[in-house]
């Protein structure tokens, strides 16, 4: 199995289960590097699925596709916007592949939306700046979205609030001198002796700031 192959799989499984947490449909007997591909392209489809089915949909003459279908089509957008570094021939070589396993019928339609796809990012067409509601844009429930516009009476706001929501975390360590770091290398921080012996460990610091407001006292338990 591939990292692909098992991303197509636990997405397809988690539409099954919508409730279930994503990370227990990612297994497999993978090396940790594809493993993590995986992981990340699942929750990046997840992240963008409303945006990505907003690209796609440009080159298709129907909307309704089978689930298998779509989902091999939004694993491969997503690598081919936001995973720059992998060969764009890789992408639409390994989705073809998958289609001919699991949606045969629609093998050559996956070839072709992904082409042309392709084709366009190549000469010049940036998928961020297309003519799209905020909901498609940045993936949020059009339901949502209105909340945040009653509260805050200003269109731009409402964006900045999406694409902060959308921002991957940052993560921190803090050491035992209390002091806190961003963290670049996550894996390379849990594998370290430091993190295993207990000398650094994650937290967000403005906990700190909030603790040290807290109206607590010496003898307060």
């Amino acid at each position: 199995m591939t990292a692909r192959q098992l991303a197509l799989t636990a997405l397809l499984n988690w539409q099954k289960d919508p409730q279930s947490h994503l990370e227990q449909h990612i297994k497999g007997n993978l090396p940790p590097k594809d493993l993590d591909l995986a992981y990340t392209i699942c929750r990046g489809v997840l992240k963008e699925k409303s945006f990505l089915k907003a690209t796609i949909k440009r080159y298709l003459k129907k909307d309704k596709l089978p689930k298998a279908t779509e989902t091999i089509l939004l694993i491969a957008a997503y690598q081919r916007i936001f995973l720059t570094k992998i060969p764009n021939y890789a992408i639409i070589s390994e989705a073809v592949k998958l289609a001919k396993q699991k949606s045969p019928a629609h093998a050559s339609l996956v070839n072709a939306v992904l082409r042309n796809l392709d084709r366009d990012i190549t000469e010049g067409f940036d998928p961020n700046k297309q003519d799209l509601s905020l909901s498609e844009r940045y993936s949020h429930p059009q339901e949502l979205i209105d909340l945040i516009n009653e509260e805050t009476k200003d269109q731009a706001l409402t964006e900045q609030i999406l694409i902060w929501d959308n921002a991957k975390p940052k993560a921190f360590l803090r050491k035992r001198n209390g002091v806190c770091e961003e963290c670049l290398d996550v894996r390379a921080a849990v594998q370290s002796d430091d993190f295993k012996n207990g000398k650094i460990y994650f937290m967000q610091p403005w906990s700190q700031k909030v603790a040290a407001a807290a109206p607590v006292k010496d003898n307060d338990k």
